[in-house]
């Protein structure tokens, strides 16, 4: 029985768990019974797979359909852990713990346990995670995110903490995390935040599959068993090994550079050349290699130190003399895996490039390599290797596409380097369709007969649709995650998701190339960078930033130390596992499907602008239907073992649960993209009297099927009032696969019927022809009208001399576009309120506004705009845009203003139509007013019709109009008109109807 703790203090435990690597949940008897209470004691169950916050871990529903799961719980009713892995493979969760002293408390760990099977203790590692502080602030992580730029500092860093041989941790030893990187600070007591532990378990080779029961205890002062707090964790085994093989080859480069200013005791000196296990001066440079390289493939991923590099002579008329033997004596223990506990050697290293190789004529090129081939081919090292190509200027792979010289360039150098040596392969930074193969014309391309040694690059989430048919020779691929492609993608550091994806997506483009049919070879994906780009643990780094290790002299230790993201990896590649096995086991369209609907690349035709907001539809943002797929390439593992018949309800009961997955997963996705307005000069008919004015809505619709819907049609579904639509319903041609499809709606509005509720949003959706399942879209389109102001302004900032008849907007604007939300085709509002007013005289149009969330201290303005993946950032402003619609409905020149809290005010024009670039406007007259009281912002504005109009003072009826707020604190962009992805998008914005005195 617990006793009551008496004069202890209370403890606040805060025990959290999540599934890193999917999970779902499944009965356990052995999970009913309820822990003991300590204190205050509180349980939930949690996840930072976003890599920022601690959110309420969801546990799946993905079950089977004549099953309701059992929800093993905590004693406060939230779901406890539960871990689904394969045999061989690492899975995680987390603990959070609020102790009331530094000391006194320690957790047992009692490994899980099936029957008188049980894990040992050396499955498990345990971290404490490390806050580290990350700049939200970027317009990119915002778009991508759909968060807030609140400042944070997520866990990041893992501090590896011992397991005595009873399975105990001391949690004295737990550093205060406000101050991580202070080896003398500890956890506990007064102004020491909540602490996260890191919990790594790798599933033992051959161990029976089923459910394993394991716990958690917190044990208080005294050992007392009074003391004691459990949590209680599932890891259900599933009947399969992982591979000790990385089919999915992870490489990350050691940049020099950073080793030198992060490690500047160990590398400054050191010529990397030179580097050798033998000398005692480089041991500590060596113990420091071999960790980071170590620490990478437990987590299998591939470190390669590209400047380590063998030391070559050039005599004068002879060919380079290579000294191989510092060289050998550092990467053999790697590749051999002699360096590796589990003795599983790298599965890629690049083909060391002789210093200063780039100044020597073409033949002494050659000559190197050929003569580097045949040292790796004499030490079997050749199927590990590729000589990796650069284009000038040297940051090419940096870029999507080579120009045509370029390519031609390369793969001459490429047919060179063949011909050099037999079996070398090539990572070359080109495309397949960009190669260039021999002709009989033209001879220097590449030999069709050698194209399966190349190694070229893959289709990014967002493409051109078209490759080329290969016949039997055909090239692998190389993904690496700072190409931008067509489209700029936010980096693969921002979420664990945001790492997976890319393994996921190198599946596909493998089957994109070779079918199901084709032996996979070990795809690649690169990553330019491990290091962190800061030089001090205070320094904040990139959301996007991807660190695999942080130096162990930031925290007061020796040895540098793995991250969370370095964990996010190694799920990626164990992921790609997942998807080989499957299919290897027949299930190769299940594995094909799923990989689709995570990755939802976007294709687009020849021709067609690659606009920056694809990257909004490509790779599935819902964190369950991550859990789901993954659940469902172990059950198609599991049901096709190798010699057994398939139990055929099992595999409907599949088949079922994987059209379930996908019907919201494929749903299209609608975007509106465009705003015409013109007016009518007639009633449409006697029937209709009225000032009517017609609009010509763009729209895209994203295919996210394989399937082809045909037979399609728009209807809309709510039109605010004073809106006109004939017909309801607009037919839409066949949607190809991942393609966008443009598409024009025209309707008509009726000026004399204007009112507040013309500001609502409209809504309308997408009917699938085959299945008639709906893909809604809500946006806001605002009419509003402005009326002659007959009496004098006083513009104070105060906003005494408007009314609710000048109002245009009365609450909260529209958010911008988030990736979150695109995919959830969900219409967002602003966290704060918005007035916006406005009338016109005859020299001038005027503007008022009364914003919230100001900063508390408005920084001071800045004598330029700051702009970030195309949005206005970095300080507080409001964004105008007005384009007057002149007689005859043609279009004028499209004015821009940004107005800041401080008084500044910037102008810019752009000529109609949108051609060309924004220009600045000097000297527009354009008076501005503003004042900041309690965080709230107005500010009044009068600006003349010639600067609107480009030199003509003639009143125009109809003016195409949009509004925008940034707020600095939070990094939220809100519009009148939206949603729309920055605010100087000209092409969507509402209108503004400029009423006579009568009208």
């Amino acid at each position: 029985m617990q006793k009551p703790l008496g004069r202890l203090i209370a403890c606040s435990l805060l025990i959290a768990a999540t599934v890193l690597a999917g999970g779902c949940p499944a009965n356990n008897p052995a999970l009913t019974t309820t822990a003991p209470q300590l204190g205050p004691a509180t349980f939930s169950a949690v996840d930072f797979s976003d890599g920022i916050q601690l959110a309420p871990w969801v546990q799946s529903t993905d079950a089977p359909m004549d099953q309701t799961p059992a929800r093993p719980t905590d004693q406060t009713g939230n779901p406890a852990v539960v871990l689904n892995a394969a045999r061989n493979e690492w899975t995680s969760f987390t603990v959070q713990i609020t102790l009331p002293a530094p000391s006194g408390f320690k957790l047992q760990l009692h490994p899980p346990t099936l029957g008188a099977t049980t894990f040992g203790l050396s499955s498990f590692r345990i971290y404490q995670a490390l806050p580290m502080p990350v700049e939200m602030n970027r317009a990119s992580y915002v778009r991508h995110t759909g968060q807030m730029a609140a400042p944070r500092n997520p866990p990041r860093a893992l501090l590896a903490q011992t397991i005595n041989a009873g399975g105990e941790v001391d949690l004295a030893l737990l550093r205060n995390p406000a101050r991580a990187a202070d080896p003398r600070s500890h956890a506990g007591g007064l102004g020491s935040k909540p602490v996260l532990l890191w919990f790594d378990l790798r599933v033992p080779k051959g161990i029976a599959p089923g459910q394993y029961a394991g716990v958690v205890d917190l044990i208080g002062p005294g050992n007392a068993p009074t003391a004691s707090h459990a949590l209680p964790f599932n890891v259900n085994v599933a009947d399969f090994d992982l591979p000790d093989q990385r089919h999915l080859q992870l490489v990350g480069k050691l940049d020099w550079d950073r080793l030198e200013k992060l490690y500047s005791d160990q590398f400054e000196t050191f010529t990397p050349s030179w580097i050798n296990r033998r000398e005692g001066r480089y041991q500590q440079t060596v113990r420091t290699l071999d960790h980071l390289v170590a620490l990478a493939q437990e987590n299998r991923a591939n470190l390669t130190a590209p400047d380590l590099k063998p030391v070559v002579k050039w005599p004068a008329g002879e060919g380079p003399q290579i000294d191989w033997a510092d060289f050998d004596s550092m990467v053999r223990p790697w590749i051999t895996g002699d360096a590796f506990a589990d003795h599983v050697g790298l599965g890629f290293l690049p083909m060391p490039e002789a210093e200063l190789l780039d100044r020597y004529d073409r033949p002494s090129q050659l000559q190197y390599w050929a003569a580097a081939a045949t040292h790796f081919d004499a030490n079997e090292w050749l199927d590990l290797t590729a000589i990796v190509m650069k284009n000038a200027p040297p940051d090419s792979f940096s870029r999507h596409h080579a120009t045509v010289a370029e390519a031609a360039n390369l793969s001459a150098a490429a047919a060179e380097i063949f011909k050099c040596y037999p079996r070398v392969k090539t990572i070359i930074p080109l495309a397949d369709k960009e190669l260039r193969l021999a002709t009989a014309a033209d001879p220097s391309g590449i030999d069709p007969a050698t194209v399966s040694r190349l190694i070229t690059a893959a289709a990014p989430l967002v493409s051109t649709a078209g490759r080329p048919q290969w016949g039997e020779e055909r090239p692998r691929h190389w993904l690496t995650t700072d190409m931008p492609g067509l489209v700029p993608f936010f980096g693969a550091g921002a979420t664990e998701r945001d790492a997976r994806v890319w393994a996921w997506l190198a599946y596909l483009r493998h089957l994109d190339s070779y079918g199901a049919s084709h032996v996979f070879e070990p795809n690649s994906i690169f990553w330019n960078s491990t290091l962190p780009i800061a030089n001090t643990p205070e320094q904040s780094a990139d959301p996007g930033e991807l660190v695999w290790f942080y130096p162990g002299e930031w925290f007061g230790v020796d040895l540098p130390l793995p991250t969370v993201q370095l964990k996010w990896l190694r799920q990626a590649e164990q992921d790609y596992e997942y998807l080989l096995l499957a299919q290897d086991r027949g299930e190769q369209i299940t594995a094909l499907q799923l990989a689709r609907l995570i990755t939802k690349p976007v294709e687009l035709n020849t021709g067609q602008t690659p606009e920056p907001i694809y990257s909004l539809m490509a790779g599935a943002t819902d964190p369950q239907a991550w859990i789901n797929a993954r659940q469902l390439l172990s059950d198609a593992i599991v049901l096709h073992k190798p010699g057994q018949k398939i139990d055929e309800a099992a595999e409907h009961e599949l088949e079922i649960r994987t059209l379930q997955l996908s019907a919201p997963l494929e749903r299209p996705i609608l975007m509106g993209r465009s705003a015409a307005w013109s007016s009518i000069e007639a009633p449409p008919s006697r029937r209709d009297p009225g000032t009517w004015v017609s609009l010509d809505l763009g729209l895209d619709i994203y295919n996210a099927s394989e399937t082809t819907p045909d037979q399609n049609h728009l209807h809309w579904s709510r039109l605010p009032e004073g809106w006109e639509v004939k017909p309801q319903e607009t037919p839409v041609p066949m949607l190809e696969t991942y393609h966008v499809l443009p598409t024009m709606l025209g309707q008509k509005f009726n000026l004399d019927r204007l009112s507040p509720a013309a500001r609502e949003p409209m809504e309308l959706y997408f009917v699938d022809g085959f299945t008639k399942r709906i893909s809604p879209l809500r946006i806001v389109l605002p009419v509003a009208a402005s009326g002659r102001r007959e009496t004098a302004l006083k513009m104070d900032g105060t906003l005494g001399d408007w009314s609710g008849t000048d109002a245009i907007w009365d609450g909260p604007m529209i958010r911008m576009l988030n990736r979150p939300a695109v995919q959830r085709q969900e219409l967002q509002w602003s966290s704060t309120r918005s007035n916006l007013f406005s009338s016109w005289g005859p020299e001038n149009f005027y503007l008022a506004f009364a914003l919230e969330g100001l900063a508390p201290r408005p920084e001071q303005t800045k004598n330029f705009v700051e702009y970030e993946d195309r949005r206005a950032w970095g300080e507080d402003l409001c964004e105008i845009l007005m384009q007057p619609i002149l007689p005859g409905n043609k279009p004028g020149a499209i004015l821009h203003i940004i107005a800041k809290p401080t008084g500044g005010v910037w102008v810019e024009r752009k000529s109609a139509g949108g051609a060309g670039t924004w220009q600045p406007v000097e000297s527009p007259g354009i008076r501005y007013v503003a004042a900041t009281p309690a965080s709230s912002w107005r500010g009044e504005m009068a600006i003349p019709w010639t600067a609107i109009l480009g030199g003509a003072n003639d009143v125009p009826k109809l003016m195409r109009f949009n509004f925008t707020q940034h707020k600095a604190a939070t990094g939220e962009s809100a519009t009148w008109a939206g949603p729309v992805d920055f605010g100087r998008d000209e092409a969507f914005m509402g209108l503004i109807y400029l009423k006579s005195a009568g009208q």
